[in-house]
């Protein structure tokens, strides 16, 4: 079944398909766990039934070699005040989703805290994206760009410095493409910065299909890879069909 996914796959020239026919060849080295719950992110949203078939047989295989029970990591062993800002609104979210009381109240802590000491530095951005995927229920509904204006205006002067850049950095691809994402979550319409960020990504795509540097981790040019790929897809008019991944 594999090998005629690989080929069929093959058979496509655009860029979100060249992409899942790398995932699809690489499935088997799916080390993380975050690697393989990251796939289900495209899974939510993809309304193209033959790219479903693939997903759907990509996060099987995976969640078989890393044992993930229903797409869920428990962040409780890895939590500490050492934690990015994005790895703790992750963390609060998923307390929250269990019932955890006073979880809601730490995460919003949490957001505060990322607003009030923003830098503009990776670590804000990656916390900045986090917000909106975890408010959205991972892909699971838009938010309302009007509710979040702090978080539009900053995915938006993140977009356009990114934009300006000569040439985005390994270091800076992913969080480039989850900026996007963010963006298409909010429902904010495409200005000419966030066009030329996603041309940006579309030219930092590898000849295989992937993105992320020769050197870097698998898991790494995997979480790239999918975020590269939900920043170029077309999002569907409605959310939340499909199997729920929680991170």
């Amino acid at each position: 079944m594999n090998w005629l996914l690989i080929l069929l796959t093959m058979f496509s020239l655009t860029p979100q398909d060249k992409g899942l026919a790398w995932l699809v060849r690489h499935q088997s080295e799916m080390g993380a766990q975050t690697s393989v719950v990251h796939l289900g992110k495209m899974r939510q949203i993809e309304r193209n039934p033959w790219r479903r078939l693939v997903l759907d047989q990509v996060v099987r295989q995976g969640q078989k070699s890393v044992r993930v029970a229903d797409g869920c990591i428990d962040y409780g062993e890895t939590y500490s005040e050492q934690t990015t800002s994005g790895d703790k609104l992750v963390w609060w979210y998923m307390e929250e989703m269990k019932g955890k009381e006073g979880a809601e109240g730490e995460y919003e802590k949490v957001r505060q805290d990322l607003r009030h000491n923003w830098m503009g530095e990776r670590e804000d951005i990656y916390g900045l994206t986090h917000i909106i995927l975890t408010k959205s229920g991972y892909y699971q509904r838009y938010l309302k760009a009007e509710e979040y204006p702090w978080e539009v205006e900053k995915l938006k002067e993140v977009a356009g410095k990114m934009a300006r850049r000569e040439k985005l950095s390994n270091h800076e691809l992913d969080l480039a493409s989850e900026v996007v994402i963010g963006l298409k979550l909010l429902r904010v319409p495409e200005n000419p910065d966030v066009a030329k960020l996603i041309e940006a990504i579309k030219s930092r795509q590898q000849p295989n299909g992937s993105w992320g540097e020769p050197g870097v981790s698998m898991n790494n040019r995997i979480h790239h890879t999918v975020v590269g790929i939900l920043a170029l897809a077309p999002f569907p008019d409605e959310l939340g069909q499909g199997n729920v991944y929680c991170w």
